[in-house]
């Protein structure tokens, strides 16, 4: 058989995304959030598979954009990925990040009239 590999891995996040997690368990601490389209690396030398109410996940360590566990569920090939989207991070923060289908499409916010009175 063939030698595991000792390289990282290049991946891209897909779906919405991926929650990047401090510890390999699925509860715990968020350490920030990878949009979709965005460039990971991974070490598939330590990916491992939990059990979470009799469900099976496979996690994998991911070192770059940034550190920390990630469900190999929502990550595919570069060469999979539509070329051209821009790699966006946001950092973990105490509330969920918006439901983008909930409220249909975002409305326009009114602008101060001293905003508008100085165009």
């Amino acid at each position: 058989g063939a030698a595991p590999q000792d390289r990282p891995e290049e991946w891209v996040a897909s779906g919405d995304g991926l929650v990047v997690r401090a510890e390999v368990s699925l509860d715990g601490p968020v350490v920030a959030r990878v949009e979709p389209g965005v460039q990971v690396t991974l070490d598939l030398n330590r990916a491992v598979c939990v059990n979470t109410d009799g469900i099976h996940v496979h996690r994998a360590l991911l070192s770059h954009p940034v550190a920390g566990w990630i469900s190999t569920a929502f990550i595919e090939r570069p060469e999979e990925r539509p070329a051209g989207s821009l790699p966006v991070i946001r950092a973990a923060s105490a509330s969920p990040p918006p439901d983008r289908t909930a409220g249909g499409p975002p409305r326009r916010v009114q602008e101060p009239s001293w905003v508008a009175g100085q165009r």
